[in-house]
């Protein structure tokens, strides 16, 4: 795997946190957030998942795309990305 195909999943898993957390921000506040919290999650979140993100599991495992986002540690249903 090059660091480029690296790269490109996390992107592709910090995408999927974010809107997933802008979903979560909807349901709490019983509307659209807007386009101010994707600049505020970026700012307040983007640097921790990245840290998150290339410390953990996902970033090595093959079913990055299913549950990426979580950026785990310790997962049972890690399986090594060859």
């Amino acid at each position: 795997m090059t660091e480029s195909d690296k790269y490109r999943e996390f992107i592709l898993c910090e995408a999927m946190k974010l809107d997933l957390d802008k979903w979560f921000e909807g349901c709490n506040r019983h509307e659209d957030p807007g386009p101010e919290y994707i600049n505020e999650w970026i700012m307040a979140n983007a640097a921790k998942f990245r840290e998150t993100w290339f410390n953990s599991n996902c970033c090595t495992c093959a079913q990055w795309e299913q549950c990426g986002w979580k950026a785990l540690l310790e997962c049972e249903s890690y399986k090594k990305n060859f």
